[in-house]
């Protein structure tokens, strides 16, 4: 096996590294090992853990060998969670997607929104929702293929039956009455 400048280099890196091992070892007392931590608990957090919970849930915590002097974290977070239900059930939260009032101007309302959004009409709302992507048209009927789903004529989706298939468009109807066209897409023709 030939010398290398890499493996020079190579064997180089390793005996430093094993050189400060050494001295670190021998020298500069590296035996001792790792230092143990300890956490201290918070007294706010603390003083948040009431005897019921510490009752209930640390039944099991005590028995275990690694005690502490304070509540464990579960009841800590129980407390958390119940001080967090008596302020959030205080306060509406906002819609994190809604724009800023900045944005919108002063006089617009997002109340409004959700009333609308309700009164969208169940055919356009159909419209959206599927498309058409295949017509069999025969005499005794047909079938329309909506968002991979085959409908024989009759059958119900999402509140509206197929009355009627022609070449390039499938036609649905409400129970209200209301009639809607799904037409074909261009590429699928």
């Amino acid at each position: 096996m030939s010398m290398n400048r890499s493996r020079k280099v190579l064997l180089t890196v390793l005996g430093l590294g094993l050189t400060a091992l050494g001295v670190d070892r021998l020298f500069l007392g590296g035996s001792t090992g790792p230092q143990t931590a300890t956490a201290d608990v918070q007294a706010p957090l603390m003083a948040a853990a009431d005897s019921a919970s510490a009752a209930t849930l640390g039944a099991a915590a005590a028995s275990s060998p690694a005690t502490s002097a304070g509540p464990t974290l579960a009841q800590r977070l129980l407390a958390l969670a119940r001080d967090w239900d008596e302020t959030a059930s205080a306060q509406p939260v906002r819609d994190a997607f809604s724009p800023s009032p900045a944005w919108t101007g002063p006089g617009s309302s997002q109340a409004d929104e959700p009333a609308q959004a309700l009164a969208v009409d169940p055919a356009v709302q159909f419209q959206k929702q599927h498309r058409l992507m295949a017509v069999v048209a025969r005499r005794s009927g047909g079938l329309a293929v909506v968002d991979s789903r085959t409908i024989a004529l009759g059958q119900s989706l999402d509140g509206f039956r197929l009355i009627q298939v022609r070449d390039d468009a499938a036609v649905f109807e409400s129970s209200s009455g209301t009639r809607l066209e799904l037409r074909l897409h261009p590429a699928a023709r």
